[in-house]
């Protein structure tokens, strides 16, 4: 790449329509005045999401900092039951069900039941979580989500504390953020001889040439990720919908999960989690369970989670189906087996949060997540530049 550099009045002029007799091709003054006006209107959206989105690359381990008294315990040698934990956090709030438990990814770790607010799977949910020693079997302590400040920066980030509403309109910023970096790369493409001498950053000069700088050479080498970001960040807006697209486009087969057969839905007690837990096993020896999913009515089965070697499967988890009545094994999802369709869906997380390739990228994907406001920052200079010109003509 040329090391020339362009002068201050280079830069600038390069951001402004061109003076030359001629006029400038309709092409791309119409892709100039869309990149221009979709910035501006979305400008402090984005840099709202790029700003929690940094934060939330290492939600885990902040969440986990902030509660180390709850997620925490000193390893000893025998463990508790699952079913006398289940048992500790039902005692600890009988007005709840029980959701889910996940379990310990470490010998220092607590069980998490997940409880529930009663009325079926409909029923509101309750956010809270109880923490379960996995030694004692007895409660270590308990808290809210939505009373965590950090939970309130993920649903900022996720739906502007707006439901679905804001959900929605995520979404489109999603796309929106998209038709940027596609009417960016191509205006750059279309002034490529000027633009390619001036990807480097200028520090000392003038606050609109390091404007120019710094917005052309961040949007050029953080495009890739930012791309990335802005169309994995607009499925969650319609992840139904997407799915069944994805799907469909691969032929995969998406099946619904299994109901129980109307003889089994009896008054008879459940097996004991263990023994359910212990048939998973033998259904899916080589997988460590990480996740049981409780059912919240008659009709639906207990759902064992998990985790496949590194080898197999990182994003994509195995699950077995049981009638917790009887042990039966209903359905067994091999991660081993999993459809295009599965495969691909279960990217979009680890792409979007940057987990997909271990420490690198998730701290490559937190600077990519400040590339949007400072976008935006740089972007409103270069416009307020171009707009004070005109007034002191």
């Amino acid at each position: 790449m040329s090391t020339e550099i362009l002068s201050d009045e280079e830069s600038i002029a390069i951001s402004e329509p061109a003076k030359s007799p001629k006029r400038k091709p309709r092409l791309k003054r119409a892709l100039f005045q869309i990149h221009l006006w979709t910035g501006m209107l979305t400008g402090l959206l984005m840099l709202i999401f790029g700003l929690t989105g940094s934060l939330l690359v290492f939600y885990p381990e902040l969440d986990d900092a902030l509660n180390e008294r709850l997620t925490h315990v000193a390893p000893r040698r025998e463990r508790a039951s699952l079913q006398t934990a289940l048992e500790a956090a039902a005692r600890a709030h009988p007005e709840l069900r029980a959701q889910s438990l996940s379990l310990p990814t470490s010998a220092d770790r607590t069980i998490v039941v997940q409880m529930r607010a009663r009325g079926g799977p409909g029923g509101p949910p309750a956010g809270l979580s109880v923490y379960v020693d996995p030694y004692t079997g007895t409660v270590v302590g308990e808290r809210n989500r939505n009373d965590s400040w950090l939970w309130q920066i993920r649903l900022l980030h996720s739906n502007l504390l707006m439901g679905r509403t804001g959900r929605f309109i995520v979404g489109i910023c999603g796309l929106l953020l998209a038709l940027l970096c596609a009417t960016g790369i191509w205006l750059w493409y279309l002034g490529w001889k000027r633009h390619k001498r001036g990807l480097g950053v200028r520090w000392r000069a003038s606050w609109k040439a390091l404007a120019w700088d710094l917005h052309h050479a961040s949007g050029f080498y953080s495009l890739p990720i930012v791309l990335v970001i802005a169309l994995t960040g607009a499925y969650y807006a319609w992840p139904q919908e997407i799915n069944k697209a994805v799907y469909r486009l691969t032929r995969s087969q998406q099946s619904p999960p299994p109901r129980l057969p109307a003889q089994t839905r009896d008054g008879s007690a459940p097996l004991v989690l263990d023994e359910l837990v212990r048939i998973a096993d033998g259904a899916l020896p080589q997988d460590r369970t990480v996740q049981i999913n409780l059912p919240a009515s008659p009709d639906e089965p207990l759902v064992v989670i998990k985790q496949p070697p590194a080898d197999v499967g990182r994003f994509v988890r195995s699950r077995v189906f049981l009638d917790q009545k009887d042990g039966e094994v209903l359905r067994v999802e091999d991660a081993r087996r999993a459809p295009l369709g599965a495969r691909l869906v279960a990217l979009i997380t680890p792409l979007h949060f940057g987990t997909i390739g271990g420490a690198l990228t998730r701290w490559l994907w937190l600077l990519a997540g400040l590339i949007p406001p400072l976008l935006f920052i740089t972007g409103f200079l270069m416009w307020w530049n171009r707009v004070a010109s005109k007034w002191r003509r």
